[in-house]
This record gives C-alpha cells, structure tokens and sequence, in this order.
C-alpha cells in the first residue's frame, strides 16, 4: 500500500522537472480501472486462508489502486495529519507487527470524519463509484452511484471538475460524501465541457455528458494542461469500453491526436489506447480502410520527434499497427536494411520485432527471413529467446498448436516471459479464427500455472489468451469455462474475469447477444 505512494512523494524532490501528478496518474489509475471495472475485481485488503495462495493476491489493486487511496486518504486528511498519524503508527508498533485496521484507528482520532466507514468502501471492497455531472440552474450537479446495486456504497472523495468556456478551462474542487453535491455555478454561461476527475487523483467511472463528449472528442487536443489531456484520453476510452462511444469515432480521434501530441508522456497513452481499440474495438474491414491513414501519420509524427527516444514508441507502434500492403513492404524494406527511419538507428531488437511482424503479416519467403534474422543475431540470450518463440511465428497452424501443446509441461513454461511472447504471436488478432480452438485448453491450464508459476503468471497466461480475440464464438468459450467450472476457486476465476473483460465487451459491441455479458 505504501511503496508506490511514498516512491511518488520522493521522485518529486529529487526530481523536480518531472510533471508528477502527470506520471502518478498514467502510471496508476488506468491500470487499477483495467481490474476495477471487471466482474472478477478484489479489494485492496483480501482474506488469505492458505499461504499458498499468497501470491493469487497481488496485481494491479494492490501495486496501483492502494497508492491513489493513499493520495485520497491524504487529500482527505491533509499531509500533516497523516504525517502525525503514520509517526504514531509507527512508534506504538515499531518491532512488532501491526494491522492497516491499526493504522485507521490511530487515524481516526485525528479527524471528525469516520474512518472506518471510509477505510471499509476503499480498502475492503472492490470496484469504484459511477460519477455523473449535470449542468443545472444552481450549478453542476454530481452523483455517484455503485454499480453493484445491492451494496449502495458510498465513496467519500474530493473531486475536482475542470470547465471550459470559450477556451478558459476552470478548475472546481468538491468532497463527494454523499449520493450527491452541487458546485454552484460561477458563470452564467454553459461550458462546453465538464471534466470531473481532471486533477488526476479523483478515483471512479466519470460519466460524460453528450456534449462534453462530443467537445472533447472534437478538440482534447487544445487544452493546454496535459494532465486535463491525460484524464480526457482515459475518460472517452472509458465511454468506448461501455458503448457510448463508437471505436471507430474514438480511433480517428487518436489519429488526429498523434499528429499534433507533443507531449511524450501523453503521446504514449495515446499509441497504447490506440492500439488497444484498434486490434479489440475494430473489425478487419474498418482497420483496413483506416490502415493507410494510420500508417501515414504514424511515420509523419515519427520523422517529427526530435530525438530517437521520442521516435522510438511510434516506430515500435508502426511495427505493431501497420497493416496495408505498402506498409508491410515498407516494413520489409527497413529489415533488408534497404532504408533507416529518419535519425533512428535501428538496435537487433528492433529487427527481430521487424521479422517477427512480417512473419505474422506470412510475406514471401517469411521463413527465409526469420532464418536469416537468427544469423544476425550476437546476443545469446535473444538467440535462444528467437529460437524457443519461433514456432509461434509459423504459418503453419499445426506448427504453432504443437507449441502450445508443450505447455503442458512445467518445465517448458520456465521462461515465463518467453512462453508469453509466443502465446501472443499464437493467439494474434491476425489469426483469432485459427486459434480459436486453443482458446478452452488454454484456460484449463490456468490453474496448474497458478501452482508451478510466478504470481502474475496466471493472469498474463490468461491475458495474452484472449487479448487476441473479439468474436463472440471466443467469448461463448469463456462463459462456458466459468460455468462449467464451478469449483474454480475463487481468485482463479477472479483472474479470468479480469482477462477476459475487454472480450466479454467487444464481443458483446460487435453484435448483439443474451449470451455475452461483461458481468457474468
């Protein structure tokens, strides 16, 4: 709980150029919301009723939803109450172990609000509140409501709410306690957007209104705090992964976005939810008709990226996107080593993603090339890595499910990260169809590789399982896996939830069905 929140308070000092709030909140709320927003999400405070079952605990609540609480119990507080209290905490018990329910007690004493109704909705429960806004009369109006009806939660946390008004962005704070609050209003005017959650630190599903959506949508990309830009990106991929948003809408709104980013850090957010709804959120057909689109701006913002570190994540992104014919043979080209990105000299490992892209893309001669790419490699630790995935690279369908056959056995699941690079290039969304029927054995071995793997092992088995596919054939697999299965215990089962939750919603967008839920 407290490492990645302390490790926070101590890059600030040490270095002072950084945009913290910036670098905390991309490196923290969307992978928390990733577990968060799933039927298979855990509280940060779990029970644990076999040592065994230590490491099923740890994952993405624990590493990045703990240190937002902790940033939340600190707004709440203020720094110097929780500065009193941590030191209390820590000389009542120095030597001794101690609990987090004695840190709330010791807390609790210091503050007229309860927090033991506060630590019980933030620690001891899983997922967040849903939070509205509206404009009205008297102001902007909040609600927060909780997803799991039946629990009625209610999470106390200041929310800040950015406004904009002919370009003048306004930041207004407020501490939702309550089912709802009212920021009263400061202009007579309507804005053209409101943005709850724009400091980075509010915590919860921040609905968009239809015209903030459309505002933000049309022109992100004019305002100038790139943290407001931060939380906007998160907020509309949020309104994709529920459907109020089309994909395609969001897609070209990326585009548009990697053209003109010039922040680095925003940049990259960009190029990763840009991945992730092109290969989950978009058929072949509208892939194929944004390709060229794509690839062109991809290279433009690449030849404007001052430095090779800057260049580096759209030359990595153009590998991973590219998809047109020209595209590939441009691709193929740089491999030949026939042309050089501008101002990117290429490293070995640029090149092996190159034939491994290719091979995945089944060019002529893709074997050769991958043949000859092994003897262009000097690291060993690469070559034997290039060796042991390759396989997973063949055209051959037969080839690659003997590979995922031999998973099977424990001691060809050593190299865990190995294991995970070839199940991607198994399960790649450039081969969903053929690997279909590797999707159910798949998950019949998550429960052995939760007993013989590292701790993150199982999810990440699970997850580059199903990250390849979209259909609702896939998702069908998976619904009959969990109920079939009912004795799967609890934190496995858990951790296919969360695997399978972007599945579950594509699939569940992509046509309409009774079988598909993504709150199975």
């Amino acid at each position: 709980v407290f490492a990645n929140f302390m490790a926070a308070k101590i890059a600030g000092p040490a270095f002072p150029d950084l945009n913290l709030p910036l670098r905390f909140f991309q490196a923290h709320h969307p992978i928390a919301y990733g577990v968060d927003r799933t039927a298979g999400a855990n509280p940060i405070r779990q029970p644990l009723d076999n040592l065994r079952q230590a490491g099923s605990l740890y994952g993405a609540i624990i590493y990045q939803k703990a240190p937002v609480v902790m940033q939340q119990l600190e707004a709440l507080l203020g720094a110097s109450v929780l500065q009193e209290g941590l030191r209390t905490y820590l000389e009542k018990f120095q030597y001794t172990n101690a609990t987090w329910p004695d840190l709330i007690d010791i807390l609790d004493v210091l503050t007229e609000d309860d927090l033991a109704v506060w630590s019980q909705v933030w620690v001891n429960e899983p997922g967040r509140p849903r939070i509205q806004t509206q404009w009205t009369e008297a102001g902007i109006v909040l609600t927060q409501q909780d997803d799991v009806a039946q629990r009625g939660l209610l999470w106390t946390q200041p929310v800040v709410v950015a406004t904009g008004i002919n370009g003048v962005i306004t930041e207004h704070e407020v501490v939702l306690q309550d089912a709802d609050a009212l920021l009263p209003r400061a202009d007579k005017e309507q804005p053209d957007f409101i943005l709850a959650g724009a400091d980075g630190i509010g915590y919860a599903r921040f609905v968009l209104d239809a015209q903030s959506r459309d505002w933000l949508l049309a022109n992100l990309q004019t305002l100038e705090n790139p943290l407001h830009r931060a939380v906007a990106w998160q907020t509309l991929w949020e309104e994709v992964l529920e459907g109020s948003l089309d994909a395609l809408a969001f897609v070209s709104a990326t585009v548009l976005a990697v053209a003109q980013e010039d922040e680095q850090l925003v940049a990259q957010q960009v190029l990763g939810l840009l991945s992730n709804a092109w290969w989950q959120y978009l058929d072949a057909e509208k892939r194929q008709q944004l390709a060229s689109e794509l690839e062109a701006t991809l290279w433009q913002a690449l030849e404007r990226a001052p430095t090779a570190g800057r260049k580096g994540p759209y030359f990595n992104a153009i590998i991973a996107l590219t998809q047109s014919t020209a595209g590939v043979a441009r691709l193929e080209n740089i491999w030949r080593m026939n042309e050089i990105p501008s101002g990117l000299p290429l490293e070995e490992q640029q090149y092996i993603a190159l034939a491994e892209a290719l091979a995945l893309h089944e060019v002529p001669h893709a074997q050769s090339i991958l043949d000859e790419q092994a003897q262009r490699i000097k690291n060993p630790d690469r070559l034997a890595r290039f060796h042991f995935v390759r396989p997973a690279f063949s055209a051959d369908a037969s080839v690659r499910a003997e590979l995922f056959r031999s998973f099977s056995d424990v001691a060809k699941r050593r190299q865990e990260s190995w294991v995970l690079d070839a199940m991607g290039a198994i399960h790649h969304p450039l081969r969903a169809d053929v690997s279909l029927p590797l999707v159910r054995p798949s998950l019949d071995l998550v429960e052995e590789i939760q007993q013989t793997g590292d701790i993150f092992f199982p999810l990440s088995w699970a997850s580059v399982t199903l990250g390849g596919h979209r259909s609702p054939e896939a998702a069908v697999i998976v619904q009959q896996y969990l109920n079939k299965r009912a004795d799967l215990p609890a934190h496995i089962r858990a951790k296919v939830l969360q695997a399978a939750d972007d599945l579950f919603r594509s699939a569940a967008l992509s046509v309409a069905t009774d079988t598909i839920s993504p709150q199975i």
